[in-house]
C-alpha cells in the first residue's frame, strides 16, 4: 500500500495496489475533479511532485508526452509505484448532493443537427435528482465503460434530465 499526500491541502490517503489515485481518493472521501474515469477527458490531471506512478491506457489528447515528462498525471488511471506527493485541485463537498445510480427512460429525443441530439430522460416517479448548474451524469455501459454528459436543463426543473449529445467518431 502506498500513501498519497496532497500538498496544497495537506490531505493524505492510502492507495491499495489494485487502485488508481482517483479511486483511493474517492474511497477516502476526498473529492478530486474527474470526468470520464478512463483517461480520455483530462479533468483529473494533476502534478506528481515526488514519487512515481504507472499509467493505465489513456488518450494522448488528455495527457501529452510533454505533460507526462513535466510530471503531470491523470489520476483516474495513475497507479502509485511508491508514496506520492501530488498537487491537484480539490472540490469542496456540496451539501446534500451525493452520487447515486438511478434508472432512467428516454422520454423524448429530438435531432438538432446532423451530429447533435437532445435527449429528455425521465426519472422514476418518486425520484428526484439534486444537482447544480454545470454538473454532469455518467452512463454506465454494459461493458463497464462510462460516458459522461453535461446536464443541459436548469437544476430547478425536476423530474427529467435534458442532455445535448454530439456524435463523435469512435465515441460509442
Amino acid at each position: 500500500m502506498n500513501r498519497v499526500l496532497i500538498e496544497n491541502s495537506g490531505h493524505t490517503f492510502d492507495v491499495r495496489p489494485s487502485q488508481t489515485v482517483l479511486e483511493a481518493a474517492i474511497e477516502a472521501g476526498i473529492n478530486l475533479p474527474y470526468g470520464c474515469r478512463n483517461g480520455a477527458c483530462g479533468a483529473c490531471k494533476g502534478k506528481v511532485l515526488t514519487g512515481k506512478v504507472m499509467h493505465d491506457d489513456f488518450q494522448g489528447n488528455a495527457l501529452t508526452y510533454a505533460e507526462l515528462a513535466a510530471g503531470l498525471a491523470l489520476f483516474c488511471c495513475a497507479r502509485p509505484l511508491e508514496d506520492l506527493v501530488i498537487e491537484c485541485r480539490q472540490i469542496d463537498a456540496v451539501q446534500g448532493i451525493k452520487p447515486c445510480i438511478l434508472p432512467v427512460r428516454v422520454q423524448h429525443k429530438e435531432q438538432l443537427g446532423e451530429d447533435v441530439m437532445v435527449l429528455h430522460l425521465q426519472l422514476p416517479g418518486t425520484e428526484q435528482l439534486t444537482f447544480m448548474a454545470g454538473q454532469y451524469v455518467e452512463f454506465l455501459l454494459k461493458d463497464g465503460r462510462r460516458r459522461a454528459f453535461s446536464i443541459a436543463n436548469a437544476p430547478h426543473e425536476q423530474g427529467f434530465i435534458e442532455l445535448h449529445i454530439r456524435k463523435i467518431a469512435g465515441g460509442h
